[in-house]
C-alpha cells in the first residue's frame, strides 16, 4: 500500500507540474530571447513623405540650389511689403491676354545634350543620338505603383467621336486681350474649372495680376481680381497649381529667360497670402531656353507638381522630348528624360493630362495648324509607354485656330479631361470667349 501510495502521488505531481507549464502566460523564443505575452506586436514603421517641402517665404536658401542675387528679385522681390493687395482702377477690366507665354526648353547650342544624364538603356525606347543624354525611363521613378491601375468606376469612353460635341460655348465677363496668360483653374473649391486671366503687361497696379471669373456663373461674375508680390514679365510661363497642398491654386512664375542663376527659376506666391507671399524661389537643373513648353504638375505621384519641360524644337533626338525635374528635389533632379512618338513641332500646344486613367499624365499634342483634317486635332501619347504609343489622334469640332489659347481638362466632372478653347481674339461677342469640347463623344 505505501509503495502504491508513493507512486500515486509522483504522479498527481508530475501532472500539477505540466499543467504549471503549461498554464504560464510568458512563452521563450529561444531565437531572440523575448517573451510574447500572447499578443501581437506590430511594426509601426513611420513612413517618410518623400515629396515633402519646407516653404520658403524668402527665396530658397538650400545650398544644392541656384541662389538668387542679393536683393535682386529678378523681377521677383524676396519679400512682400505691400501693406494689402494693389487695387484695381474703378472699372479696369484687367485686359487679357490671347495666348500663353510658356517660354520653352533652355536654349542649346546645335548638338548640346541640355545637361541630360544618360541613364537609359532600354532598347525598346526612341534612340537618342550618340553622346545624347536624353535618357528614357519606362515609369515614374519612386511613384506609386497602384497609379497603373484605371480609376474604379470610370467608364472610358470610346474614342470614336471624342471632342465633337460641344457643351459650352459663352462669352464671359472679360474682353478680348493679349496681355497674359488665359487658364482655367477650380479656384473657389465648387469641383469646376473657373476661368483665369494673369495680366502680366499694361496692368493698373504695375504688379502681375490675378483675374478669375466662376464657373459656377458661367464665367459672367469675378471672384477675385488682384495685384500681386510679381512685377509685370514676359520672361516666362504663368501657370496656376496647388504646390502647398491647401487644396487652392498657387501662382507660379517659371521665369526662363533674363534669370540672376543662369538656370530656369521657379517661382511660386501662395493662393493663402492672396498671392503677396512667395513660398518658393529656386533656381532649377535646367538652363534657360524659348524651345518647348514649362508646365507644372505631378509626375511621380507624390502629390507635389514637378516641373516639366516639353522641348519641341532643336532637339537631339529628333523627337519632341519631355524632360521632367522632381519637386522632391527642389527641381534639382530629373526623374524623367525622353526622346517621344511625337516629331518637333510648333503647330500647335503641348500639354500634359491623364487622359488614360492610369494616374499619369500622358503627353497632349492639340494641332492647331496645318492639320490633316481641316479640324483642330488632339494627338495623344500614354505615359505608360514612355509616350512610345499613341492612344488617341482625332480631328475635332474645331476649326483650327491660333486666335486664343488651348487647354485640356475635365469640366463636366466625369474624370476625363475635356478639349477647352478660351477664344481672346477676333470673336463674335467682344468679350473672352469660352468653349468646351467633351471627351466623350
Amino acid at each position: 500500500m505505501l509503495n502504491r501510495s508513493l507512486v500515486l502521488a509522483l504522479f498527481c505531481s508530475q501532472i500539477l507540474l505540466v499543467q504549471a507549464c503549461s498554464s504560464g502566460s510568458g512563452v521563450h523564443n529561444a531565437s531572440d530571447g523575448s517573451i510574447n505575452t500572447g499578443g501581437s506586436t506590430s511594426s509601426s514603421g513611420g513612413v517618410m513623405a518623400m515629396g515633402g517641402k519646407t516653404s520658403q517665404a524668402g527665396g530658397n536658401t538650400d545650398a544644392g540650389d541656384a541662389g538668387l542675387s542679393p536683393g535682386n528679385d529678378s523681377g521677383l522681390p524676396n519679400t512682400n511689403t505691400d501693406s494689402g493687395d494693389a487695387a484695381l482702377a474703378p472699372g479696369n477690366d484687367g485686359g487679357l491676354p490671347n495666348t500663353n507665354t510658356d517660354a520653352g526648353d533652355a536654349g542649346l547650342a546645335p548638338g548640346d545634350d541640355s545637361g541630360l544624364p544618360n541613364t537609359n538603356t532600354d532598347s525598346g525606347d526612341t534612340a537618342l543620338a550618340p553622346g545624347d543624354d536624353s535618357g528614357v525611363k519606362d515609369a515614374p521613378p519612386g511613384g506609386d505603383t497602384d497609379r497603373a491601375d484605371t480609376d474604379v468606376g470610370i467608364d472610358r469612353p470610346n474614342t470614336d467621336g471624342a471632342f465633337s460635341r460641344r457643351i459650352v460655348e459663352t462669352g464671359t465677363t472679360f474682353p478680348p486681350s493679349t496681355d497674359g496668360t488665359w487658364l482655367m483653374v477650380d479656384y473657389d473649391g465648387d469641383g469646376v474649372p473657373d476661368l483665369v486671366f494673369i495680366k502680366t503687361s499694361n496692368t493698373d497696379t504695375a504688379k502681375a495680376e490675378v483675374h478669375i471669373a466662376s464657373a459656377a456663373s458661367n464665367f459672367q461674375t469675378r471672384i477675385l481680381e488682384t495685384g500681386t508680390t510679381f512685377p509685370p514679365s514676359t520672361d516666362g510661363t504663368w501657370l496656376m497649381v496647388d504646390y502647398d497642398g491647401d487644396g487652392v491654386p498657387d501662382l507660379v512664375f517659371i521665369k526662363t529667360s533674363n534669370t540672376d542663376t543662369a538656370k530656369a527659376e521657379v517661382h511660386i506666391a501662395s493662393a493663402a497670402s492672396n498671392f503677396q507671399t512667395r513660398i518658393l524661389e529656386t533656381g532649377t537643373t535646367f538652363p534657360p531656353s524659348t524651345d518647348g513648353t514649362w508646365l507644372m504638375l505631378d509626375y511621380d505621384g507624390d502629390g507635389v507638381p514637378d516641373l516639366v519641360f516639353i522641348k519641341t524644337s532643336n532637339t537631339d533626338t529628333a523627337k519632341a522630348e519631355v524632360h521632367i525635374a522632381s519637386a522632391a528635389s527642389d527641381f534639382q533632379t530629373r526623374i524623367l528624360e525622353t526622346g517621344t512618338t511625337f516629331p518637333p513641332s510648333t503647330d500647335g500646344t503641348w500639354l500634359m493630362v491623364d487622359y488614360d486613367g492610369d494616374h499619369i499624365p500622358d503627353l497632349v499634342f492639340i494641332k492647331t495648324s496645318n492639320t490633316d483634317t481641316a479640324k483642330a486635332e488632339v494627338h495623344i501619347a500614354s505615359a505608360a509607354s514612355s509616350f512610345q504609343t499613341r492612344i488617341l489622334e482625332t480631328g475635332t469640332t474645331f476649326p483650327p485656330s491660333t486666335d486664343g489659347t488651348w487647354l485640356m481638362l475635365d469640366y463636366d466632372g466625369d474624370h476625363i479631361p475635356d478639349l477647352v478653347f478660351i477664344k481672346t481674339s477676333n470673336t463674335d461677342t467682344a468679350k473672352a470667349e469660352v468653349h468646351i469640347a467633351s471627351a466623350r463623344p
